[in-house]
């Protein structure tokens, strides 16, 4: 993209022209207590070579504050840019990034949708076979031990932000939240038994206890 280009797409944005913005918008913008705003468009892959879709999420005045950068505000898909890129490097599985930019108007990240793909509740209420179900809660147990292992949370650990594939992979969406906080990481488990529907007390034995196992290697 030509700097002018980018300049011309800011000034669309900030003057709230997001119909312009190509991609079919998946929510109402979002805002901050009356500042900021934050879209999310999904659009075809093809402009960018890819099969499938991709979602284009764009937020302007959006900060946050971590431990790595605290006496500056840092917008919240940087930060989601930075643990992405964090996971695929140690084998969590995450969407792809597409493309990432930020400038002093608006920040943009691209990434691609993960196929055949539902949220973990749909999954665990499906006919599935229970045997199946059962991997992959100890397949999503290994995976949060892991990244509490490393010592990262993930902010906002529930149903809607973990998919399970059609070949019951597992895989972590919506990463805003997600930084590295060892004192959270007991408050990111209480929270994922909050927002998670479809345990029984069999499987959450099964997930704490793979999870246990896990977080002792």
């Amino acid at each position: 993209m030509q700097p002018h280009d980018q300049d011309n797409k800011d000034s669309l944005l900030q003057a709230g022209r997001l119909d312009a913005v190509e991609g079919e918008m998946v929510k109402p913008p979002q805002s901050r207590h009356g500042r900021g705003w934050s879209t999310v468009h999904v659009a075809p892959g093809e402009k960018w070579g890819l099969e499938g879709r991709v979602y284009i999420k764009r937020q302007s005045g959006y900060f946050t504050r971590v431990y790595w950068r605290f006496f500056r505000k840092t917008p919240r898909l940087v930060c989601e840019h930075r643990a992405l890129n964090y996971f695929q490097q140690h084998g969590i599985p995450v969407p792809e990034v597409v493309s990432f930019s930020e400038t002093p108007a608006v920040t943009e990240l691209i990434i691609r949708e993960v196929p055949h793909a539902q949220p973990l509740n749909e999954y665990l209420e499906s006919d599935c076979p229970d045997a199946e179900k059962d991997a992959t809660v100890s397949q999503l147990a290994q995976l949060v031990a892991r990244m509490h292992r490393l010592k990262w949370v993930h902010g906002a650990l529930g149903n809607d932000h973990i998919l399970v594939r059609d070949d019951g992979g597992v895989v972590l969406i919506d990463l805003e939240k997600t930084h590295w906080d060892p004192l959270r990481i007991r408050r990111d488990l209480d929270r994922f038994w909050r927002r998670t529907d479809g345990f029984d007390e069999r499987r959450r034995k099964l997930f704490l206890e793979t999870y246990q196992d896990c977080l002792k290697r």
